[in-house]
This record gives C-alpha cells, structure tokens and sequence, in this order.
C-alpha cells in the first residue's frame, strides 16, 4: 500500500512538472504597434488645428495665424488666402504649400490685407493623402455675427401627463 501511495505521489508530481507551463511575459511577442493616422484615429484629433487672430486698423487688416501639427501626414500644407475684390496682399503670400510638418510643430504666418474695408478675408489649411487622410479648416476675419440666443417667453400653461409647460421660445414659420 505505501508502495502505491508513493507511486501515486511520484506521477501526480511529475504529471505537473512535465505540463505546459505558461511563458513569461517577456518571452510574449509583443504587441503590434500603430503609426501614423490609424494611431490617432482613436483619439479623434484631425491632423492640425488652425487658429486666427485679427485686427483692423487705419493701414489694413493683419492676420496673424497659427497652425498646431497634431499628427504628421506625409503630404504638403497647404495655406490660402481668399479675400474681396479690390483688395490686396501686402505682407505674407496669398497662397503658400508647406513641406510635410512634423508632429507636435507649430506653424505661424502673418498676412495684411489693404482694401478688404471690413469684409470677410478667410484662411484656408488644407492637407491630404489621396484616398487616405486628409483635413480642411477655414477661418474667416471679422468673425461671423452670432445670433442672440431666443428667449423664453410664458404661454398659458400645457399639460403633457405629469408635465406641466409655462415657458416656451416662439418660432416663425420657416425659423430655425
């Protein structure tokens, strides 16, 4: 009996030496990397961000812009300028293409416009990877006129089941 009890021990001992035991994290291959867009596709950032700032005074209309380089795209920037008839680029280049940027690069431009007299002068970034990747984003100065936000008025109270309406905003036909 102690004969098969010792054989019993022996061979559940060398049952579970001689399994397979599991690799170690460092003999794991490792993960597959991402690069480029599909990297930051998760992360929902377009390839740049463009910002504007402008002013008007008696000489022109200066526009100083900024390009922030999220995620590089292996395809040319390209910057343009569209602004009213009769007026004039003085400072900077109506139209520029820009090598390739590299990640994390900021890109700053000035331009002056003689003549725009308060109309709208538009900056336009463009980048694109036919079929692949690409972004478009345009500012304009001055910036667009907002609509005052509608107000509430009271109206004769309206009871939807447990709800009860005293406030509403009044739309015109064909109002949005």
């Amino acid at each position: 009996m102690r004969a098969s009890l010792l054989a019993l021990l022996l061979s559940l001992g060398l049952a579970s030496a001689c399994a397979e035991r599991p690799r170690r994290p460092a003999d794991r291959p490792p993960a597959p990397t991402v690069d480029g867009p599909a990297a930051h596709a998760a992360v929902a950032l377009p390839p740049f961000a463009l910002s504007l700032e402008g002013r008007d005074d008696a000489e022109g209309t200066t526009l100083d812009v900024t390009v922030r380089v999220h995620w590089a795209v292996p395809a040319p920037l390209s910057l343009r300028l569209t602004f009213p008839r009769g007026a004039t680029v003085v400072e900077g280049h109506g139209s520029e293409e820009i090598a390739a940027p590299r990640a994390g690069a900021t890109l700053q431009r000035r331009f002056r416009v003689v003549g725009a007299d308060g109309r709208r002068v538009a900056v336009t970034a463009t980048q694109e990877v036919p079929d692949a990747v690409g972004a478009t984003a345009t500012l304009a100065w001055p910036p667009p006129q907002t609509k005052a936000a509608r107000r509430w008025e009271p109206i004769a109270p309206v009871r939807h089941g447990s709800l009860e309406i005293r406030e509403a905003i009044r739309l015109q036909p064909g109002s949005r």
